[in-house]
């Protein structure tokens, strides 16, 4: 007999363990009606783990689930997204587009933090499409051997689950956490995930789960021979299993003992290990022989690289996996054979002899190797043989080093330094193994390791083009470290040699984005336009459209915009197709979106940056954060602040390599401030922001805190923080484009009787526009003017023409100062009529601060205006914004989170910023639920959903 293992399910298979599948059971229906939930099972090996799963698994099929099923491998741990894969092998009834952009994603591997975090938005993407449809289930066993790209995916997935049909349970063993597993896990506790441990079972249990293997009620003395199985499922069965094979079992009226004295001694085995002796010794020696390599192999093991390594026909080689199966030790699963428990394959690894498993690992190294196996498996039996690489290997590493870099950089740092110690000069291998070891330093993120590896190599480098490499890891390994004067050292060095003009090309546009970052105008331009005449010369069109977007960057505080837009669409021409590089990162498509912007081209600045967002969805994402910070500063300027809330904290979640964080914590502070709340960001806006970002958003930092101050009483050291910042410049930004500041300038020097400030502020924008004609600048020059003459006819055309270009704080600020004017007149009927107008605008925008201080600049002019209170509508329906009742539409008709974001030209996070918004106003707490009031409300409202919202 073969009792029923770990891996078997079926209904009363899982014995002391009904509190448990009550809480499973309850998981599941909260789950199916939208409210997601997700739960660890800990326990030891045998515990029952894995059986849990599969009634689960059961269950979710039944009330209607996707199940996604998936297990982590120790052999697999070190690459990327492997449990995350295997949880997604069963997709046969998707489409070819179903998967979205995952699949391509998985198999271009770019390596580092922003593919890693790119693949990871597309598999969040991938699921929030499911659940859109229905309720997902992701079922995971042996959590604890999990590759930390697949937990860091987990835990993107446990952030939203509160909100979705989405069902996530894992086993794991507490014996084998890891500090990244551990780690990983306070993160989804911190979210919500909770555990449930399996204790051994209780002594009831323990007799249940014998009478139910042996088909009768056990006696005392059987009972206490169990014992030893100290109330471990797996293990109780083993012993059992081990009377009943060797005949020391008898059923005596209705009651099983044991059936001679003394047969605990004979027969029942000490521990698992004698368990599988027994049963290995029935099998034939060459059955034997397989099962040892398969072991080696691993849990999960496919017979086609069993066949590779044992060099024997699957159809010759199927036999003797036959006698393993029946012998209950391996179970034919899909593809693959499967360990019957893990537990019997660590059995059979720690009866081998470290030199025998070392030489298995070896031999199916090399024979994988030689059959064009996938190079990641190749180098995980070679970590895992320990032994020094031969020349035969050490060749197929060189050649295979490229790939194994991107799909498994763990396995290939680890490979290539073992390599390295194999290695003597002046064998000219050694420098390529060092500069692809380099390279894994670089992408992962360790930049100090990369460069101590690249000057190593450099010291035995005889070929020109490895040297020539060498330095760029060099040069790229400084600039990650932000020691740029050291990167642009070794570019200039690698230029002095003799190179190609392609290569040339991709220098120079490296020196141009260091000499950027030095904040070196001069020096970044020429260094640009050599970039662009060597690429056009060397056929190098991805470095030409770098040039051209530095030099558009260059060109846009300037006020140069007009340039700028025809330079990046000049880069976007030579781009083409190409995807963005890692190694030379550039944004063309925002650098348009902000020439476009400067322009009032709102909407194909809108559409430039979905674009942008698009490009960079496949695989870098060291600009996605530009994207929301250019999302948010138009809907600020446009006066739908809600929205510009939700694209800041989508922003906050991407990654941020260039430091454009703080720009949006300052953007989100203006609106604070605005809206009453001077105290939230106050903290975060005292600290200068020197980011990268910073070179152009530094402005929006002080502006935060200058606004902040005045809020918290300090006028005066707001209109010097201002007045500073405008003369002088900010980072690379000027006093050219700095006239964004001048209609707080000019109310802050008004409020305090600065004229010489408010003529010095009139005087350069009328300069500004009389040169420019831009119709913000004429816009401002009329409000400044209007302002320092106190004249009501300048300000409420001011007005109107902020309203024309779609700017309402602006609008806001005329109307309100047009109103003191008129009222100082004793022209009280206008006074009133722009007083109105002014608190209009600012109760649409949520301006509290602003609402307050107009109708206290009338007050003394004995204008009075109720200003409605806005406390009945933060709740309910009719506090939704138009963008939010867009987005409740879209759920109601069963579209995800992606879907949504294609539509509206929005990214999946901000849709989620907005649902989370949506949820808190309509007090709900999941999708369902949204659709049910969206659809409710739709029927209701005879004037039907609102517009769409570009």
């Amino acid at each position: 007999m073969w009792p029923a293992s770990e891996n078997d399910s079926s209904d009363g298979r899982v014995v002391g363990r009904d509190a448990e599948q009550d809480r499973l059971h309850h998981l599941v229906t909260d789950a199916a009606t939208g409210r997601g939930a997700s739960l660890i099972i800990e326990g030891e090996a045998g515990s029952g783990k894995t059986t849990l799963l599969d009634l689960l698994a059961e269950e979710c099929t039944t009330f209607g689930f996707r199940v996604q099923y998936g297990q982590g491998q120790e052999i697999e741990q070190r690459f990327p997204f492997r449990t995350i894969k295997s949880c997604l092998r069963a997709v046969d009834d998707l489409g070819p587009g179903d998967l979205g952009e995952l699949p391509d994603l998985l198999r271009n591997r770019a390596g580092g933090p922003d593919w890693e975090f790119c693949v990871t938005d597309a598999f969040v993407a991938l699921v929030d499409r499911w659940t859109a449809r229905g309720p997902v289930a992701f079922l995971i066993d042996d959590l604890h051997w999990a590759d930390r790209a697949s937990l860091v995916a987990l835990g993107r997935l446990q952030r939203m689950l509160g909100q979705l049909p989405l069902l996530l349970c894992a086993s794991l063993q507490p014996a084998l956490r890891s500090y990244e597993l551990a780690r990983a896990l306070r993160v989804l506790e911190e979210y919500g995930m909770q555990t449930m441990r399996l204790g051994p079972l209780d002594e009831e249990a323990v007799g249940k789960l014998v009478k139910q293997l042996v088909g009768a009620a056990p006696a005392a003395s059987l009972m206490e021979h169990t014992a030893a199985g100290a109330g471990n499922p797996l293990l109780v069965t083993e012993i059992v299993s081990a009377l009943d094979t060797q005949g020391d079992l008898r059923v005596c009226d209705g009651v099983v003992d044991l059936a001679v004295a003394g047969a605990t001694q004979r027969g029942m085995p000490s521990s698992l290990k004698e368990s599988v002796s027994r049963r290995l010794a029935s099998l034939s020696a060459r059955a034997l022989d397989v099962l040892d390599v398969a072991a080696v192999l691993g849990p999960r093991v496919d017979l086609s690289d069993l066949s590779v390594v044992l060099d024997t026909p699957v159809m010759q080689l199927w036999g003797f996996v036959g006698e393993a199966i029946r012998s209950g030790l391996l179970v034919d699963a899909e593809a693959c054979l499967v360990f019957r428990h893990d537990l019997v394959r660590r059995s059979l690894l720690e009866e081998m002899p470290g030199a025998v498993r070392s030489g298995l690992h070896e031999q199916a190294a090399r024979t994988l190797a030689a059959s064009g196996a996938p190079p990641e498996r190749v180098g995980a039996y070679l970590l895992r043989a320990g032994t020094p690489l031969d020349n035969s290997m050490v060749d197929w590493l060189v050649q295979t080093a490229p790939a194994l870099v991107l799909r498994a950089p763990d396995t290939a740092a680890d490979l290539l330094a073992h390599a390295a110690t194999s290695v003597r000069p002046p064998d000219a291998r050694l420098a390529v193994l060092l500069f692809h070891l380099a390279r894994v330093h670089l992408t992962a993120g360790e930049p100090e390791r990369a460069e101590h590896t690249a000057r190593e190599a450099l010291a035995t480098a005889q070929d020109e083009g490895t040297v020539r490499e060498l330095r760029w890891v060099l040069a790229q390994s400084a600039f990650r470290k932000g020691d740029h004067h050291t990167a642009v050292a070794a570019a200039e060095t690698a230029l002095a040699a003799s190179i190609s003009a392609g290569d040339a090309a991709r220098f120079q546009a490296f020196v141009a984005q260091c000499r950027y970052h030095l904040r070196d105008p001069v020096r970044t331009e020429a260094a640009a336009e050599l970039a662009v005449r060597e690429g056009e010369a060397g056929n190098n069109a991805y470095a030409a459209a770098y040039g051209l977007t530095v030099l558009a960057t260059l060109r846009l505080p300037l006020m140069r915009t007009a340039e700028a837009l025809e330079l990046t669409d000049r880069a976007l021409t030579l781009l083409g197709s190409q995807e963005i590089r890692s190694d030379l990162p550039m944004a063309p498509h925002i650098v348009r979106a902000l020439a476009l912007m400067d322009l009032h081209r709102t909407d194909e600045a809108h559409q430039a940056l979905d674009r942008g967002l698009r490009a960079y969805e496949s695989g870098h994402g060291a600009f996605l954060t530009w994207y929301h910070v250019g999302k948010a500063r138009l809907h600020y300027n446009a006066g739908r602040w809600d929205d510009a809330s939700a694209e800041t904290g989508a922003g906050m979640e991407t990654l941020d390599s260039l430091g454009l964080h703080d720009a949006l914590r300052s953007q989100a502070a203006v609106i604070a401030v605005h809206r009453g709340d001077p105290t939230t960001y106050a903290a975060a806006v005292e600290a200068p922001d020197e980011s990268v970002g910073g070179t152009y958003y530094a402005f929006l930092r002080i502006w935060a805190r200058a606004l902040t101050h005045e809020a918290q009483g300090d006028a005066e050291g707001a209109l010097g923080l201002l007045l500073d910042t405008w003369r002088h410049g900010a980072g690379s930004v000027d006093q050219a484009f700095l006239h964004v500041l001048c209609p707080d300038l000019a109310r802050l020097a008004d409020a305090l009787g600065a004229s010489d400030s408010q003529e010095e502020i009139c005087r350069t924008l009328t300069a500004q526009a009389t040169a420019d004609a831009s119709p913000d600048l004429v816009a401002e020059m009329l409000y400044c003017r209007g302002l320092a003459d106190d004249d009501p006819g300048l300000l409420l055309e001011a007005a109107a023409l902020n309203q024309r270009l779609g700017r309402p704080l602006y609008e806001g600020y005329a109307q309100e100062y047009a109103a003191r004017s008129l009222a100082t007149t004793g022209d009280g009927a206008a006074a009133r009529k722009a007083l109105q107008a002014a608190l209009a605008i600012y109760q649409d925008l949520g301006a509290d601060w602003d609402a307050a201080r107009a109708e206290a600049a009338v007050a003394g002019a004995g204008v009075h205006i109720r200003r409605r209170t806005q406390e009945e509508t933060h709740m309910g329906w009719v506090a939704l914004t138009g963008t939010e009742r867009v987005v409740a539409a879209h759920v109601a008709d069963g579209l995800s989170n992606p879907d949504i974001g294609n539509l509206m030209y929005l990214s999946p996070r901000t849709v989620q910023f907005h649902l989370s918004r949506i949820y808190t106003k309509l007090a709900i707490s999941s999708r369902v639920e949204l659709a049910v009031a969206a659809r409710q409300h739709a029927r209701e409202d005879d004037d039907g959903p609102p517009p769409a919202v570009p």
